[in-house]
């Protein structure tokens, strides 16, 4: 017990210090696997995997070699749905206090009842002496801050309990259900004369005894198994309604952050749902009253519905490349090829057609590909880190490998040369139509170390394709956020102009990054650099565990807090980083500093109608010394002047069509107000009284809003002052 919650608090405060890494996907792996492994050994019980196992060990040492894996992966899976096997045998402990073999093993169901209770109790009474014992001895304040001890004591405790419960969970379900565990055949194969109890053939399972020991079992399967998932998705989502909490909040983090780390934030419950699909996978795998055939097929079932889940809903984030998606849809395509093959080779030997027995494992060749394509897939995705860098070229690929994989898309600020040959400006405009770059950017690429190649990766293709549907979302939520409604008609203009407010700063914060690491990645240019780095890393991270941070997204790659400025392209530290500036932006970055920016550019209370300040406009101003270093950018963020783009286009479309601006206009001569509020309200007015020709020609030449005035039928020249253009355009 004090080595779980021991590792519980190494977890739970790994967690806490993994903040804000919007790149990692450790924690992510790990859930997956767990979650892999306890389904493995349940679907393992029903397809007879350990017994195909053994058989093949015992045939040849490759084979041995092959099938250890699998092997190694349902023995954790057993740890994981019961973690007292790893330690000592419960049942045995119980005997020896002189119980008999039945009465243990239903005190053992009976434990798994009250088991939880007990846990929580226990570590409640842990956390409250430790959490005094710390906050008396130790000055540092980082982990809680100044927050009360009685706070101290609910975050902590709330945190171990979460990860308590996510991990129990299967092991009280697994142990309930043992009281199902009835079979009608010993293991000869021979008929028995009544169901009895496979913990104990003693037993019958038809017995009153018997009976209300699996009605007892049923009530803790609806209070435990389907009880705790519906719990960890009912406190988030009412702290999330009724209070000022959000998912990135430090406290929901601590408390809920392992549970929701990974997903979309509209998914943030879908580890909840994961939970369910184990428990539905458990039970059925141990309904014993059924063949195991017609398990399988129940099994397989539940496999298929589950992979159509994922498919329609895709819960991760799109970080990796989709990664953790193709993560989690292996390991549900690895039981469904392993339940196929379990069917195929039953329908086989129920036939004439059947297969002598060295040929049976064939059956389960896709299955075990899948398994080691999961596998080498999670083991690339830990270590993807550190061979892609997200900032740098890869330096620690081998040159051939690098121009054979590297064919990112970048993103750049600098605007492409003027052309001084009439050759190339005549080049320029037969492309033009369909160009996104020009020829003279390629040098941008070096940077980069990039080659070129005739067709874009898919994965590039994707993740691109994804940060725009991510953007279009936070615009979307950003109307509805400010107008209280969902748009309708959306003018394209503006839309493109939003759009590329936010990926300008998206890009700015990624470059922010770029030059706050500048020293970290030329630092371990080399293998003896990046071992000694690895170490460094290493001992700052178990410190962060250890003790804590400060602040609430100190850990953030995108957010990181500086002292500098960032205003003045002229200041030391932003000439000094001029080639970190004029290098491009990979779609990755651009997409980790969404992921960054998404809370605030989605908060409510930071976006509303009346609000003074313009926060996405202040956040670019304050870092435009990097966006207008190669070019002048933050002017798309100037309210006025998108407000006279809206006024040039209009007027435009009625400035020489006299009848159209009289439809357009007469509405206003029935309107209370007077010609001199109008004007007032605009600017100050000069009356002109012209021919028709030369007010046509003056409206040909000239940006004015004419005005008709319906009661003496004089035209109004309009000039309005800076001030009043949004006005005038809307």
């Amino acid at each position: 017990t004090v080595g779980g919650m021991l590792g519980l608090c190494i977890l739970s405060w790994s967690q806490e210090a993994a903040m804000g890494n919007l790149r990692g996907v450790y924690s992510i792996v790990f859930k997956i696997l767990c979650n892999f492994f306890v389904q493995l050994k349940a679907v393992g019980q029903v397809t007879d995997l350990n017994s195909l196992i053994k058989d093949l060990g015992t045939d040849s040492f490759s084979r041995t070699i092959l099938t250890s894996p699998i092997a190694m992966s349902l023995g954790i899976g057993d740890v994981l749905e019961n973690p007292s096997t790893s330690i000592f045998s419960l049942e045995c402990l119980m005997m020896t206090g002189g119980n008999s073999v039945s009465e243990s093993h239903y005190l053992k169901v009976l434990g798994a009842l009250f088991f939880l209770p007990a846990m929580l109790l226990l570590m409640l009474v842990s956390v409250a002496v430790c959490t005094w014992i710390w906050s008396s001895c130790c000055h540092r304040r980082q982990r809680w801050g100044e927050t009360s001890l009685s706070f101290r004591i609910l975050l902590t405790f709330s945190s171990l309990a979460v990860l308590a419960l996510y991990f129990l969970q299967p092991m009280v379900t697994s142990q309930l259900l043992a009281a199902y565990n009835c079979r009608d055949m010993d293991d000869g194969g021979h008929r028995l004369d009544t169901a009895r109890w496979a913990l104990d053939m003693s037993v019958d399972c038809n017995s009153p005894v018997h009976q209300k020991w699996q009605l007892v079992t049923s009530i803790g399967l609806l209070i435990w198994s389907f009880g705790i998932p519906l719990i960890l998705y009912i406190i988030p989502w009412a702290i999330l309604k009724w209070t000022s909490y959000t998912l990135q909040s430090k406290e929901m983090w601590t408390v809920f952050g392992f549970l929701y780390d990974g997903f979309e934030p509209d998914f943030w419950y879908y580890e909840s749902f994961m939970m369910l699909r184990k428990t539905y996978i458990l039970i059925a795998a141990n309904i014993m009253w059924l063949s195991p055939e017609t398990r399988t097929v129940v099994l397989l079932t539940l496999v298929i519905y589950f992979r159509y889940m994922h498919l329609r809903d895709l819960p991760y984030d799109n970080r990796a490349y989709m990664g953790v998606d193709r993560l989690q849809f292996q390991s549900l395509a690895t039981f469904t090829w392993l339940l196929l093959g379990r069917l195929f080779r039953t329908m086989l030997e129920l036939t004439d057609n059947a297969l002598a027995k060295d040929w049976s494992p064939a059956f389960y060749l896709p299955a075990m590909l899948n398994f080691f394509f999961l596998v080498g897939r999670a083991i690339y995705l830990i270590l993807r880190e550190v061979i892609w860098p997200l900032q740098s070229p890869p330096t620690l690929m081998p040159k051939c490998v690098r121009d054979r994989l590297d064919h990112r898309v970048t993103f750049s600020f600098i605007p492409p040369a003027v052309f001084d040959v009439d050759a190339k400006q005549q080049h320029f405009h037969r492309v033009e139509h369909g160009s996104l770059s020009a020829d003279n950017m390629a040098d941008l690429a070096e940077d980069w170390n990039l080659t070129s190649t005739p067709a874009l990766p898919n994965q590039e293709r994707e993740i691109l394709k994804t940060i725009l549907t991510e953007t279009a979302e936070v615009l979307l939520r950003r109307h509805e956020i400010v107008h209280g409604e969902a748009a309708q008609v959306i003018y394209l203009p503006t839309f493109l102009l939003q759009m590329e407010r936010v990926l300008v700063a998206a890009m700015c914060y990624a470059v922010k990054s770029r030059i706050i690491n500048e020293e970290l990645v030329l630092n371990r240019d080399t293998w003896g650099k990046w071992l000694y780095g690895i170490w460094e890393d290493t001992r700052d991270y178990l410190k962060l565990v250890v003790i804590g941070q400060e602040g609430t997204d100190a850990n953030n790659i995108m957010r990181q807090r500086s002292s500098r400025s960032w205003e003045d392209q002229e200041c030391d530290h932003l000439r000094e980083a001029q080639h970190l500036v004029r290098r491009p932006v990979s779609t990755e970055e651009i997409q980790i500093a969404l992921y960054s920016l998404w809370p605030d550019l989605t908060d409510p209370k930071m976006n509303q109608k009346d609000s003074e300040t313009n926060h996405l406009k202040e956040l670019v101003q304050a870092h435009r010394g990097i966006v207008d270093m190669h070019g002048d950018v933050t002017h798309i963020f100037d309210s006025d002047g998108h407000a006279t783009s809206i006024l040039r286009r209009r007027n435009r479309t009625v400035r020489c069509d006299e009848s159209s601006m009289s439809s357009m206009y007469s509405h206003r001569s029935h309107s209370p107000r007077t010609t001199e509020s109008k004007t007032l309200e605009f600017g100050l007015p000069t009356v002109v009284q012209e021919e028709e020709e030369s007010r046509r020609s003056e409206c040909e030449h000239s940006d004015v809003v004419l005005e008709i005035d319906g009661t003496d039928n004089k035209v109004q020249q309009v000039r309005p002052s800076a001030p009043a253009v949004f006005k005038l355009a809307l």
